[in-house]
């Protein structure tokens, strides 16, 4: 499954204009309704104007040979995110055969960029912008973590990646996944707690094309 367009909504879209394009270097537009951020791969993160704060988390995955290069290039310019427990700043996902690193932007948004190891994407550069490939995640509190997913697998056949249904489940494969999070959960690394804030997302999946719309705790298929 591959995420190609995330809509999502902040009242901080100036901030975050500087802060994914001046200090981070992504390509990127601003306009009095909303900031486009466009990744390696021309998928799009629409930030939309509004009056009221927001903030999500979402994902960026990276080539899987340069997790270490990747947290030098994010420590020179904002700070990492530790695990609670640890205090590692590069937290091993030995399920997923995945390293990810974590921070969060001017709107509060929790961020990762995360190697799969599953993905043959390795770079032989040194780590920069260009290597934030495409949008690899897109976190969802949901009122019904199964009956979320059973949507999306009825209607898209996607398949459960990780996750037991009752409080957590990740759908879709390494290229892009829809994150379900019981909405008493925080968002990982972080104390912070997974709340719902509507978006919209345009997704790729066996050759076909559809929307999701997310508003109140609930996920539909458009």
């Amino acid at each position: 499954m591959n995420i190609k367009k995330l809509s999502l909504y902040s009242n901080r879209i100036d901030q975050l204009y500087e802060f994914y394009t001046d200090l981070l270097g992504f390509r990127g537009t601003l306009s009095d309704s909303k900031f486009v951020l466009i990744t390696a791969d021309n998928s799009e993160i629409v930030f939309n104007k509004t009056t009221e704060s927001a903030y999500y988390h979402f994902a960026f995955n990276i080539p899987t040979n340069k997790i270490y290069e990747a947290q030098k290039w994010l420590e020179n310019r904002v700070e990492s995110l530790p695990e609670r427990e640890s205090g590692n700043k590069i937290i091993h996902f030995v399920d997923w055969n995945a390293h990810a690193i974590y921070f969060q932007d001017p709107a509060g948004n929790i961020v990762e960029l995360i190697a799969r190891h599953d993905l043959d994407n390795t770079s032989t550069h040194h780590f920069s912008v260009r290597d934030i490939l495409s949008i690899s995640e897109i976190g969802v509190p949901s009122n019904n973590v199964l009956e979320s997913f059973e949507k999306l697998h009825d209607q898209l056949w996607l398949q459960r990646y990780s996750g037991d249904f009752e409080k957590f489940c990740a759908a879709g494969d390494e290229h892009g996944l829809i994150i379900l999070t019981d909405l008493d959960r925080n968002w990982y690394p972080t104390e912070i707690k997974s709340e719902i804030f509507p978006f919209e997302a345009e997704i790729e999946h066996l050759q076909k094309t559809a929307k999701l719309s997310y508003d109140k705790g609930f996920l539909e298929v458009i």
